[in-house]
């Protein structure tokens, strides 16, 4: 799986894995800190290091994949690039990595052109990577349901709501503890979402009550986040009512004139405010 795209070369002076560790520091710094294009460029020039010493498979690297992604996703929507991959090449390269049994091999094919095309192909795929990784260590829960969230977003930047809402359906079955219940609100949030630019309205408008019967616990604290999903749950009865006015007008010969109610922003950030730390901090259980 190659880790860079052609516009992507400078090494940032690593000479070794402590180098490349510190360089990886740096670009999940500069992500925070909002300068995408340079956190790509560093996280890659780390990769591709740490790669040489380790493997593609090893996961040393599953916390820098992830950081890798965010930062290929959060450049993305910085430049505000509209992109539509196939649907069915994502989920070939998903089985792909979830098929692998260790190793290191180089993967060819297809997936290097629709990188250098599609840099959210990239991030999706190394997304996926860290996800596969994190799935085998009971210590980074956490870590793992990020990466269903980045998933979701991904996908609904790509246009595949089908598939972001399930990534973050799984999300919500993996967030159990009482303590994350804004997390799961926020997640189910972006599910109904995503849901609803599927055209899945009675799916969506469900999620969005599922959500709201978390956040009115406190409707205080989170009046904000009951605002939006009322909102999103008055746009989801719009779309409703349209698509039987619609129907309604279609068994008559007519055609009714209006314009869908869907929104052209991107979806809800589900990505909580994140502590600074260091991308090395992730070791494989035994």
């Amino acid at each position: 799986m190659e880790t860079t795209t052609e516009h992507e070369k400078p090494d940032h002076g690593i000479c070794d894995e402590a180098t490349a560790l510190q360089v990886a520091n740096e670009g999940a710094q500069l992500c925070e800190e909002g300068d995408y294009e340079g956190a790509v460029s560093k996280l890659s020039a780390a990769l591709t290091k740490l790669t040489e010493l380790h493997g593609e498979a090893s996961p040393k690297l599953a916390a820098i994949y992830l950081e890798y992604g965010i930062a290929l996703l959060r450049e993305h929507q910085a430049t505000q690039d509209i992109l539509n991959p196939d649907a069915a090449v994502l989920e070939e390269e998903e089985k792909k990595t979830s098929d692998a049994e260790g190793g290191d091999e180089e993967k060819e094919g297809t997936f290097e052109k629709l990188m250098e095309e599609n840099p959210l192909c990239l991030a999706y795929s190394v997304v996926t990577a860290a996800k596969e990784h994190f799935k085998t260590m009971p210590d980074r829960v956490d870590r793992y349901i990020l990466c269903h969230n980045v998933l979701g977003e991904i996908l609904h930047e790509m246009n595949n709501f089908e598939l972001s809402a399930a990534c973050y359906a799984e999300a919500v079955q993996l967030l159990t503890d009482p303590a994350d219940e804004l997390k799961k609100a926020t997640a189910l949030g972006c599910q109904a979402m995503a849901l609803r630019y599927g055209e899945k309205i009675p799916e969506a408008k469900e999620v969005c009550e599922r959500a709201l019967a978390i956040l009115k616990k406190d409707e205080t604290a989170n009046a904000d986040r009951i605002g939006a999903i009322q909102a999103l749950l008055e746009d989801c009865d719009t779309d409703f009512n349209q698509v039987h006015e619609e129907a309604k007008n279609a068994t008559i010969g007519t055609h009714s004139v209006g314009t869908s109610s869907k929104p052209s922003n991107a979806p809800v950030n589900v990505l909580q405010p994140r502590k600074k730390r260091k991308v090395d901090e992730t070791k494989p259980t035994a």
